[in-house]
């Protein structure tokens, strides 16, 4: 894939364009139903991770799935076949599809040239709370990770563990669902299922992000476990037949699967 793309200029490259024809071509023969109903974006600014999105309207809320392929490469799970260049990524094989997969809530959408132009709901506040460090090791402190592990926690059966796969998490300052199941169906299904979660969350999100605010996350905390009593029990039981399993592959590095016994 040509790895340089002028970001002024909102068209794919004919090159560009075979090879993610290509990649589609291959992931609809291996997964079949996997892009069923989705659309294709090009991204200027990110070119090797081709999105594909769907919109869904639950009662007066609009949802988009978001489904990102990382086609950069990775010599961890990619064979190459053909050097790449300064102009061209290496030609490479693998049976690995990394992937990044989000329900992300819409407040407002709108056209622009032909294409709908998504507002999300920014319901978090600004998760910048600091920094730590002092030159070249300077970091910024954010908020981001402590609120996903509050979100999915809520959700999550006494004693289930689930790391490192959080499946309610904080992103674009919005309440998001992180997929781990990608037929029509199944999104569907996990849709509903966040609708609810995200109204709930919605209703005590100034307690979480108070409780968090001079705190790391803990499930020992007063908001948490005020909240947690509250939620209610069919919301409890989303994720009740997931579980993530440690194991080391080929090259004794350690890698999670998270196993669905609901689809």
């Amino acid at each position: 894939m040509p790895i340089h793309h002028d970001v002024r200029d909102s068209r794919a490259g004919r090159e560009y364009s075979k090879s993610i024809v290509e990649v589609v071509q291959g992931v609809m023969e291996s997964l079949p139903g996997f892009l069923n109903g989705m659309k294709y974006y090009f991204d200027p600014r990110d070119v090797h991770r081709p999105t594909f999105y769907q919109l869904y309207k639950i009662q007066d809320m609009n949802y988009l799935y978001q489904l990102k392929f990382d086609l950069t490469f990775h010599p961890s799970h990619h064979r190459v076949l053909t050097q790449g260049s300064n102009d061209v990524s290496p030609k490479f094989e693998t049976n690995r599809l990394i992937i990044e997969a989000d329900f992300i809530p819409i407040v407002q959408i709108d056209k622009v040239d032909g294409f709908p132009s998504l507002i999300i709901e920014e319901s978090i506040t600004d998760t910048w709370i600091g920094e730590t460090g002092r030159g070249y090791y300077l970091q910024g402190i954010w908020l981001d990770r402590e609120i996903t592990k509050f979100f999915s926690k809520l959700f999550l059966q006494p004693g289930q563990r689930m790391y490192p796969f959080y499946p309610i998490h904080c992103k674009y300052q919005a309440i998001c669902q992180s997929l781990n199941v990608f037929s029509p169906e199944a999104r569907k299904k996990r849709l509903a299922a966040h609708h609810n979660i995200r109204r709930f969350i919605l209703k005590y999100l100034d307690n979480i992000e108070a409780a968090l605010r001079n705190n790391e996350f803990s499930e020992d905390l007063d908001a948490f476990s005020m909240i947690r009593q509250k939620v209610p029990a069919p919301l409890m039981n989303v994720w009740k037949d997931v579980s993530v399993k440690a194991y080391l592959n080929n090259d004794d590095i350690r890698e999670y699967l998270v196993e669905d016994s609901l689809f």
